[in-house]
């Protein structure tokens, strides 16, 4: 009989917290579900991956709780912050992209600071994407606009630019080329209908075109930066989608550097950040 009481009772116990108003505690949610699991200072390195001039495979990664922050790539030390719009940027241009290289200025490169873009955790996992015309951004606010006109030949629009209509590549002397580009690598440019020659640092030519670097209206030129939103992070030039792992740690994700020409497949690259 008392065998059968205590049974009772424990059933009316049990019956009785069972139906309890409010909400049961089940433990602690899911890590990685949240922004504020991955704030911090993160720093790590790309799998089999180097990043230029140094050859560095070292990823720094910080992040504050309203999503932004930035991704610093290598070991280099940080770019000096521009200040001459006649000069080109970085100044040591070549060594990062090579002589004539237009296309690799669309990948990162040690010494800047990149912002992250469109943070914003999906599915417990953290993405973001990186603008890498970010780093010439205050170099593009120093230029002054240039009206340029339409060329068929090209197919280049009427529009706004950093440089006069034409800039060419030179090597050499020669009499109509301005004394600065004598025995001189670099490009020079006219201004029409007058002709009126002047000779430019490469760097500078090659940054100003609109679809490389600075992009520019009648009022100011800047890199174009997409808006909050404008477009989904799989079409950034670089962006990350990655996951904290238990206790809040580790990080471990992929970086994606879309191709540099039309078609060409982007490159994957595994990242291991550790918190700091």
């Amino acid at each position: 009989m008392k065998s059968l009481r205590r049974t009772i009772l424990l059933l009316t116990a049990s019956l009785a917290v069972g139906c309890q108003k409010g909400p049961v505690d089940i433990g602690d949610p899911k890590v990685g579900a949240a922004l504020t699991d991955y704030v911090g200072t993160w720093s790590g390195y790309a799998e089999a991956y180097s990043f230029n001039p140094s050859g560095s495979d070292r990823l720094r990664l910080v992040i504050d709780p309203s999503g932004g922050g930035t991704v610093e790539y290598g070991d280099g030390p940080l770019i000096p912050t521009a200040t001459d719009p006649t000069a080109g940027y970085p100044p040591d241009y070549q060594a990062r992209y090579g002589e004539w290289d237009f296309a690799g200025i669309t990948d990162v490169t040690e010494g800047f600071r990149y912002p992250l873009h469109d943070a914003q955790i999906d599915s417990g996992r953290l993405r973001f994407g990186i603008f890498p015309k970010d780093l010439f951004a205050q170099w593009c606010a120093l230029q002054t606009p240039v009206a340029v006109a339409g060329d068929d030949w090209t197919g280049r629009q009427p529009g706004y630019s950093c440089v006069h209509e034409d800039w060419r590549n030179w090597r050499g002397t020669d009499g109509g080329i301005p004394t600065e580009c004598d025995q001189l690598s670099c490009c020079w440019s006219f201004k029409a209908p007058d002709d009126t020659v002047s000779g430019m640092d490469c760097a500078r030519a090659y940054v100003c075109k609109a679809e490389v670097g600075c992009v520019c209206t009648a009022a100011s030129c800047s890199v174009g930066a997409p808006a909050p939103g404008q477009q989904p992070l799989n079409q950034y030039p670089v962006y990350f989608d990655t996951v904290v792992a238990t206790g809040a740690t580790r990080l471990d994700g992929t970086m994606v550097i879309a191709g540099t020409t039309a078609g060409a497949p982007a490159t994957r690259i595994n990242v291991r950040l550790q918190r700091n």
